[in-house]
């Protein structure tokens, strides 16, 4: 009986033994797992959570009603339409640049973030896209006084980059010049030839 006893207690220490290493190894994968869920976490960046005051009502929000396009972009507009309609062309107006480019995926983490937000809150004025899946053609920018500016010119500079990286014409118009020569310029409409005399 002593002899079963001794091997009862072998067994139970086993069983002890094995236990521990369970939990030992259950410890180990949840360190290993809250480490790389942090590292995840610090690569995101942080969405700022805005809920109005107890009892705002919609009247206390603070916002109004606004023209999507300047009186220039209007006037733009309004003599931009005609032609495109006539060659079939598609315009959208005051496109995000981060809807019209992604950042490559070789970037990650912080670096993607960083390449996302220079892109994020630029625009450009005419988008012009085939009308029948509105895949993107050119783009177009009005340009008027203020993109003389030191600051607006890089702003310039930089979309066009962006833009042409990611294969897209850029057009720049300055006070309303020939849009249909711009457009010619582009590969989007056809001008007839005038007949040579």
């Amino acid at each position: 009986s002593a002899g079963i006893k001794r091997k009862k207690r072998k067994e139970d220490r086993k069983v002890i033994y094995v236990v521990i290493g369970i939990l030992a190894l259950v410890a180990l994968v949840s360190v290993v797992l809250n480490v790389l869920l942090g590292t995840r976490k610090q690569n995101v960046q942080p969405v700022e959570q805005v809920t109005p005051e107890p009892g705002a009502t919609e009247a206390d929000l603070p916002y109004t009603k606004k023209l999507l396009l300047t009186k220039n972009e209007w006037a733009f507009y309004k003599k931009l339409k005609p032609i495109c309609d006539r060659h079939n062309l598609h315009i959208l107006a005051k496109v995000r640049l981060a809807d019209l480019v992604d950042v490559s995926s070789q970037k990650q983490g912080k670096d993607r973030i960083k390449y996302f937000n220079m892109v994020s809150k630029k625009h450009v004025d005419f988008v012009l896209c085939k009308p029948e899946n509105l895949q993107v053609l050119a783009l177009l920018e009005l340009d008027d006084k203020s993109h003389q500016a030191q600051s607006r010119q890089q702003r310039d500079s930089f979309v066009d980059a962006v833009c042409q990286k990611a294969g897209y014409p850029v057009a720049h118009i300055y006070n309303f010049e020939d849009i249909t020569a711009k457009l010619a310029e582009l590969g989007l409409i056809h001008t007839p030839i005038a007949p040579t005399e």
